[in-house]
């Protein structure tokens, strides 16, 4: 009695109930390379720092896909039918990008020889040759009927389109359709479903729920005949040309039956990548603005530079054509005897270092740039002959190393004499009294 309603059971579980042997159920919540359920073929890779599948990137006339390794395989007895919703993200290169990516359902892994650009990685440019494959696509490349590079398609065994609609979603709450942009970068929810003969693809924004409406619906897919066969795998593609995009699956979730397809756990979903890209495009009106500036910078600079050199410019005698210049500026002395220094000699005659140094600070003197501040004669005479003591002063001084005075015309006066000595006085310049003032 047990043995029967054993095989009993069994008989069941194999011909009564066949779906609940193989119902192929999965879900992605991002993607981990560590996980192998995935065939990656082309130049689609995992993202270990994101946990994101990448299909292409910024690179000329790629093809990557992905898809599930093992097949889903429906039972003579069971209707063929499927449910996907996965969540992507496509990121311009440049202000041109293509080409896209596409959902497919295929015979085979088998996609030699298939072309890029506005193939997929899926079709061939004759398509009488192309594998028997059903494809919905969000192609965002230009050209003649799409000028914007905005549309959803279906496709069946060759690139052109079955039926295609411009990317959009309809909101339940409005009550009306609302635009997508497919190449915005921002992570956009495609739903897929397929029952009998009637295959309908649905778009969202992320974070809206399933719209009670679908973009684009098809009532004459009959997906055996496209397959040629009941087993079928599933997956991704994407392609570019000569231009380019980043394309990228951030979830990934899959079943025979709508009412048994997995949530996916939008929290859990990886951030999309925002790749730097090193080409910048800069206003061409900007750049020559900014060159304008620079040259006039440069020409003030050169202005400013070349009216302080002419200002404090040395004047040469006539007498010094023939001969050469024969001078020396103060400072430069002044660092070659490292101050007047008793013991640093530039050269030796027959006149002492004390008179020579003597001579020198007079003649700085008399040569101050405030002709106010120059001594008078009767001042000079009683320097040479030792009767008045040098004022002390240093290559800073207003008016002696500073080219131009930083002080008033009566702080660089010099005192002039008095007609009356006084002993009392402490002048360092006189024994005798001083009177300040403007004479001389």
């Amino acid at each position: 009695m047990i043995r029967v309603l054993l095989l009993v059971i069994i008989w069941m579980i194999h011909y009564v109930c066949p779906s609940f042997q193989k119902d192929t159920t999965f879900v992605f919540n991002g993607f981990y390379q560590e996980d192998h359920r995935l065939h990656l073929d082309g130049s689609a890779r995992i993202l270990s720092k994101n946990h994101i599948l990448q299909l292409t990137n910024a690179t000329t006339s790629q093809i990557g896909r992905a898809f599930f390794k093992k097949p889903v395989d429906f039972k003579p007895s069971e209707p063929v039918s499927f449910s996907t919703h996965f969540v992507c993200a496509l990121l311009p290169v440049g202000k041109i990008s293509g080409h896209g990516i596409a959902f497919f359902v295929s015979q085979s892994t088998d996609f030699i020889g298939d072309d890029p650009t506005q193939f997929f990685g899926l079709f061939y440019a004759n398509k009488s040759d192309s594998p028997r494959v059903l494809a919905v696509e969000l192609d965002i490349a230009p050209d003649e009927e799409d000028s914007e590079g905005n549309e959803v398609g279906i496709d069946v065994n060759s690139a052109k389109d079955v039926a295609s609609a411009e990317a959009s979603y309809y909101s339940d709450k409005d009550g009306r359709k609302i635009d997508i942009k497919l190449k915005s970068g921002d992570p956009i929810q495609v739903w897929v479903d397929y029952e009998r003969t009637t295959l309908n693809v649905t778009l969202a924004p992320l974070g809206n729920h399933k719209p009670s409406r679908p973009l684009l619906s098809s009532t004459s897919i009959n997906l055996t005949e496209i397959v040629q066969g009941r087993s079928m795998f599933f997956g991704f593609s994407g392609s570019t040309g000569s231009i380019m995009s980043y394309q990228y699956i951030l979830g990934w979730s899959f079943s025979k039956s709508m009412a048994s397809l997995q949530k996916i756990d939008v929290s859990k979903l990886p951030k999309v990548p925002k790749p730097y890209n090193k080409k910048k495009y800069s206003s061409p009106l900007l750049d020559a603005l900014l060159g304008l500036i620079a040259l006039l910078f440069l020409g003030l600079f050169v202005k400013v530079y070349m009216y302080r050199r002419d200002l404090y410019a040395e004047v040469r005698e006539e007498w010094e054509k023939e001969y050469g210049p024969l001078r020396f500026s103060y400072k430069s002395l002044y660092k070659a005897t490292k101050g007047f220094s008793k013991t640093e000699f530039i050269g030796k005659g027959e006149f002492s270092s004390e008179e020579v140094e003597k001579v020198l600070k007079v003649g700085l003197l008399c040569a101050n740039l405030d002709p106010d501040a120059r001594p008078s004669m009767e001042q000079v005479v009683l320097y040479l002959n030792g009767n008045l003591d040098l004022p002390e002063f240093w290559p800073t001084s207003p008016g002696i190393g500073v080219l131009t005075p930083a002080f008033s015309t009566a702080q660089l006066m010099l005192p002039s004499l008095s007609r009356t000595p006084s002993s009392s006085n402490n002048s360092p310049f006189m024994t005798h009294s001083i009177d300040y003032g403007s004479g001389r």
